[in-house]
């Protein structure tokens, strides 16, 4: 029953699950297709932007190699959930920023696509929003970075993520803001308890290590800790 959105969801893994198989057939083959589809696009932009940033086909292809061996990337380009738009969009994202950052004032066509990736990213999944938040780390991190907030393309990317957004946005105002009080009751807020925290941190971090693989989590770890 396509909706603009659901209850603790948004509308994009049932739009993409309707579109293949009103395609094709209503089968397994058919329902999993826009997994495998979007499995493939973030190993190949993950393989783009590597070689972008490093100048070397060589880390590309390792990096494209170190996804491909998490257990969460393999299922997630299986299994048709709303991590498999989520995580292709956020790489759209990175990619599009990193391009847009790189070329300065004639990034528009970038900052565009970034506001595409972030906009659809969010009708995935409601975590896309944590990007805004890194990006607030990095601007902290990186002063250079600040100097794109006087030129017109983060704005844009803003208000075509705020357009793509706004199926989202209208359901929740004529349902009561449902998706958002059940994002605050799962997070422990509404109920003014910080158990939440206590109880899930230890779960949490675990699932991180069981996710990634614990070899390549203490890698990556140790590559962050000693760039």
């Amino acid at each position: 029953r396509l909706d603009w959105s659901y209850y603790s969801k948004g509308p994009m893994v049932a739009w993409l699950i309707a579109l293949t198989t009103r395609l094709g057939t209503d089968t397994e083959f058919f329902v999993r297709l826009p997994a495998v589809l979007l499995g493939t696009g973030t190993a190949t932009l993950v393989y783009i932007l590597t070689a972008r940033i490093f100048r070397s086909r060589r880390a590309a292809f390792f990096a494209v190699v170190i996804c491909a061996s998490m257990p969460l990337f393999v299922a997630g380009s299986i299994l048709m959930t709303i991590d498999a738009p989520l995580v292709f969009f956020w790489t759209l994202a990175l990619y599009s920023l990193y391009a847009a950052l790189e070329e300065n004032a004639r990034g528009e066509v970038w900052w565009a696509l970034l506001g595409l990736a972030l906009g659809l990213g969010f009708l995935a999944k409601y975590t896309m929003l944590l990007f805004f938040l890194c990006c607030g780390v990095y601007g902290f991190l990186v002063p250079a970075s600040r100097r794109c907030l006087k030129t017109a393309g983060p704005y844009l990317a803003v208000a075509v993520a705020f357009v793509l957004a706004l199926p989202v946005l209208v359901w929740n105002w004529r349902h009561a803001w449902g998706s958002l009080l059940y994002v605050l009751e799962r997070t422990g807020v509404t109920s003014g308890s910080r158990r939440f925290w206590a109880a899930t941190a230890g779960e949490f971090f675990g699932a991180q290590i069981a996710i990634t693989s614990p070899l390549l989590f203490w890698a990556l770890g140790a590559a962050m800790a000693h760039p």
